[in-house]
């Protein structure tokens, strides 16, 4: 049923069909409609509350194997997901890990002294991870969130230039070339 409060509207499921007839529902409703807490939860239909799995389960049973199966670079990721992100929350259920708890371990990361770099792999890793989880519909999780959580701008950018040694070679290179147009473009 839908109401509206402070301005707003909500809806609100009561149950199944299954489980509650039509006119059933409208007794509930009108209930509801007359009594002050509209936060009540009805729960007519049978407990079938199944827990949602933690991050460390989800990373033994599911995403291990399966980036073993599918990433080279498998040993980087299980050693990062050891390292940094199973000791923080391996008994956490999924859906309870917030953005803000992500955006207090990203920051953690340049506190502690690491490179930008280190922090958004953190974010990169753990949000593949859910990823895979919602692609695979781990039940009780509806979202990912990671992507809330803002990556560091990395700053590591070098210039370098020729030397003068460089330079001549190059030059050298280009009017040797068979190019008609590599000498103009270098020297341009």
């Amino acid at each position: 049923f839908r109401y509206t409060l402070k301005g707003l509207t909500h809806q609100k499921k009561i149950a199944s069909t299954t489980y509650m007839n039509v006119t059933k529902a409208r007794e509930v409703v009108q209930e509801l409609k007359t009594s002050k807490e509209l936060d009540i939860t009805i729960s007519l239909s049978p407990a079938k509350s199944r827990a949602v799995i933690t991050l460390g389960k989800f990373f033994d049973e599911q995403y291990s194997p399966y980036i073993q199966a599918s990433k080279r670079s498998y040993k980087d990721y299980n050693a990062f997901f050891n390292n940094h992100i199973l000791p923080l929350w391996s008994n956490t259920p999924m859906n309870e890990i917030t953005s803000p708890m992500i955006s207090k371990k990203h920051l953690s990361f340049i506190q502690a002294g690491r490179q930008a770099a280190s922090a958004n792999k953190f974010l990169k890793i753990l949000s593949y991870a859910y990823n895979l989880a919602l692609l695979w519909e781990v039940d009780g999780l509806v979202e990912n969130p990671v992507p809330k959580v803002k990556k560091f701008k990395l700053q590591n950018t070098m210039d370098r230039y020729l030397s003068k040694e460089e330079t001549q070679r190059l030059l050298a290179s280009a009017t040797l070339s068979k190019s008609l147009h590599m000498k103009h473009i270098i020297e341009f």
